[in-house]
């Protein structure tokens, strides 16, 4: 089954405007006093990023450790290939560059690390390029060097 472009379009308007009206009914339902400022939003716990007020309060050896401890959803192996014998974990980019698989996380210094992000597969594939290997989805490494990985 087809769907042509101007029922695509429809159906994205459509969901977009639901969305926008759900933020304004939620927005005009708070009880606060002042309005959350985009700071403070940005301060939440996000579960797909780990941040670096996260990194310090934890006592680990290295990243892959810190990993382990805070997220280990973040490590989990998956099955999501049409051949149900290949299982892949994230691949791990540091700053926007691939650098190899999850062995190289215990190589790093925790005290590089600013922020790690688990992006999913699907996400990845579009972020990354279709030469992505993101079948396990991509831990997205910052680092305080910003030339790329080391």
């Amino acid at each position: 089954m087809s769907i042509d472009h101007s029922s695509r379009r429809l159906a994205c308007s459509a969901v977009a405007a639901i969305a926008s009206m759900g933020a304004l009914v939620s927005g005009c339902a708070s009880t606060s006093a002042s309005p959350r400022s985009l700071v403070a939003l940005s301060r939440e716990w996000h579960p797909d990023v780990i941040t670096l007020a996260e990194i310090r309060s934890v006592n680990a050896a290295s990243t892959l450790d810190m990993i382990r401890t805070l997220r280990p959803g973040f490590l989990r192996l998956s099955p999501r290939t049409a051949d149900p014998l290949k299982v892949y974990g994230p691949a791990v980019y540091e700053n926007q560059t691939y650098v190899g698989d999850m062995s190289w996380l215990s190589g790093v210094p925790l005290m590089e690390v600013k922020q790690v992000e688990y992006v999913h597969p699907a996400e990845a594939c579009v972020r990354f390029g279709a030469m992505c290997p993101c079948d396990g989805g991509v831990l997205l490494v910052r680092t305080r060097r910003a030339d790329g990985p080391r």
